[in-house]
């Protein structure tokens, strides 16, 4: 397995916290930073991890540097394209090198517990898409929503669906089956350049909608958060068992 984690985007809600640096080398527990837990939680599961860069990639490239089997994939025009994008060109790269690997792809800004990972990876389907879900949040607007069919499939993932018809939250990591990367790369081509502000969950859902099998894991007592301004930055600095 290999890990693709996205931290090209701006955090231009973090007030100007994340003008100098990417969002995800923002400390959270003494000089712990937010790529640091993702790599806590990936780097058991992988061969190696690629980090996808942006805004501020300077300073990706040199967090990776002395770390074995990290490399950075740079990726340009962060203000006109979102991260289907960025998640496109890294796995259009990795298929382009030949890889056949299942792949842990993990947002940038997402503080997630190990054991979360270990599930899905001890769960992912190595033909499909594997996401995992919080299925116990209350859920609101701005969450990315999980909507799933009579077969238990997911059949749509949006913040535009309305709660009621969700089955929970996307937390930020999934899985692409080695069978399934060139349907996503296909489906994640076909959404940026439809539409350069998409999200890469809009591409899971174009590859479902495709006929690629997208399926969920409910995580168990799931502690997690998204880092999108400062208030999830504090809450983010709360997290017990990052103390």
């Amino acid at each position: 397995m290999i890990a693709v984690i996205l931290c090209a985007g701006k955090g231009s809600r973090l007030e100007g916290l994340a003008d100098e640096i990417p969002k995800t080398l923002l400390p959270v527990s003494g000089n712990t930073t937010i790529l640091d837990t993702i790599l806590e939680s990936v780097t058991p599961h992988v061969s190696e991890v690629v980090i996808v860069a942006g805004h501020c990639k300077d300073a990706l490239i040199k967090y990776a540097a002395p770390l074995d089997n990290v490399e950075v994939h740079v990726v340009r025009d962060v203000d006109k394209y979102n991260n289907a994008r960025s998640l496109w060109s890294a796995l259009d790269y990795l298929k382009n090198r030949g890889v056949t690997d299942n792949i842990l792809v993990a947002n940038g800004d997402t503080v997630l517990h190990p054991t979360s990972t270990a599930a899905l990876v001890a769960q992912a389907s190595p033909t499909g898409i594997t996401l995992a879900v919080d299925s116990e949040k209350v859920l609101g607007d701005e969450e990315m929503k999980v909507v799933i069919n009579a077969d238990d499939l997911v059949v749509g993932l949006s913040k535009l669906t309305d709660p009621a018809n969700a089955a929970g939250e996307f937390v930020g990591q999934s899985a692409i089956g080695g069978g399934a990367i060139a349907e996503v790369v296909d489906a994640l081509e076909a959404t940026w350049t439809a539409k350069p502000q998409d999200y890469y969950e809009d591409g899971y859902e174009l590859a479902a909608k495709n006929g690629t099998v997208v399926e969920y894991i409910e995580l168990e007592n799931s502690v997690w958060t998204e880092v999108d301004d400062q208030i999830d930055l504090s809450t983010a600095r709360s997290l017990s068992w990052l103390s």
